[in-house]
C-alpha cells in the first residue's frame, strides 16, 4: 500500500475525507478518483471509491473497486466486508 508521506496522493486522500465526512459523495469520489491517478496500487483509495459508487447508487461500480483492491490484497479487510455487503444488498 501506498503511504509516502507529501505525496499528492495523500493530500486528495485527506480531502477525500472532509467530503466524507459531510456527506459529499460526488466530491469524495473525484478526489479519490485523483489520488488514484497518481498512485493506483492504493488498497485503501480503492475501497473509498467503492464506498462512494455505492452511496451514490452505483452498485456495479462499487463491486468494480472493491475488486481491484482485493486484486491487490486479497485479505484486505475492508474490501471484503464491504463487497459482501454490498452482495447481499443487491441479490
Amino acid at each position: 500500500m501506498h503511504e509516502e508521506s507529501g505525496c499528492a496522493c495523500e493530500k486528495f486522500m485527506k480531502e477525500a475525507l472532509e467530503f466524507v465526512k459531510n456527506k459529499a459523495w460526488g466530491k469524495a469520489k473525484s478526489c479519490y478518483e485523483r489520488a488514484l491517478a497518481i498512485h493506483g496500487d492504493n488498497e485503501k483509495a480503492w475501497v473509498d471509491l467503492g464506498r462512494c459508487h455505492d452511496r451514490l447508487g452505483n452498485p456495479g461500480k462499487a463491486f468494480e473497486c472493491y475488486e481491484v483492491a482485493l486484486h491487490r490484497n486479497f485479505l484486505h479487510k475492508h474490501a471484503l466486508v464491504d463487497q459482501g455487503s454490498l452482495l447481499a444488498k443487491n441479490k
